[in-house]
């Protein structure tokens, strides 16, 4: 097995090389904007959503977001830039994941809960994904309740996983942790 140290000096060098897989858990309208600002970076991404509906929104090319064009999509996704599945496993394959929530209100009308989504992703993440939440808002309040599902899951934080900033990664050219 390869040691952290020497997993995150490759991965470092897999982001400066855009070759670092890019995973984002909820398809929402922030999620498909950093979905298609990342693939246009030269990353390939996963898109990982329990809704058939949003996830086939995305395999047609159909926008859900108003700053991201069809014709943009379409046309990432036919380079196989971005995909799109229901299937938690495939969480297997990124190095990040980018965890996206519903604005609370429309969280509250569709009853959208992350933390059953991590739950189930959780499991099947490789050792040493860095975890990200890309929103302002309670960030801390939602790293403490995703180290909680990691923690309950027998991983170890800075062993098994790391949560940080995927932008400030990019910036850098490195890893940026909480």
């Amino acid at each position: 097995m390869v040691s952290n140290a020497a997993y995150y000096k490759t991965l470092k060098h897999r982001v400066r090389n855009h070759e670092a897989r890019i995973g984002i858990l909820g398809l929402t309208a922030d999620g498909l904007d950093a979905a298609v600002r990342y693939s246009r970076d030269g990353y390939t991404v996963i898109c990982i959503d329990s809704r058939d509906f949003r996830v086939e929104s995305v395999r047609r090319g159909i926008s859900f977001s108003d700053s991201v064009p069809d014709i943009d999509l379409e046309e990432l996704v036919s380079a196989g830039r971005i995909k799109a599945t229901t299937n938690v496993r495939t969480v297997r394959e990124v190095d990040f994941l980018l965890v996206f929530q519903e604005p609370a209100a429309t969280q509250r009308r569709r009853a959208l809960d992350i933390g059953s989504e991590f739950k189930a992703v959780s499991r099947h993440l490789k050792r040493g994904v860095i975890i990200c939440l890309e929103q302002d808002g309670e960030r801390q309040s939602c790293y403490d309740d995703m180290k909680g599902i990691m923690e309950a899951g027998g991983r170890v934080y800075g062993v098994d996983y790391l949560l940080g900033t995927f932008s400030m990664a990019l910036k850098s050219g490195g890893v940026s942790l909480v």
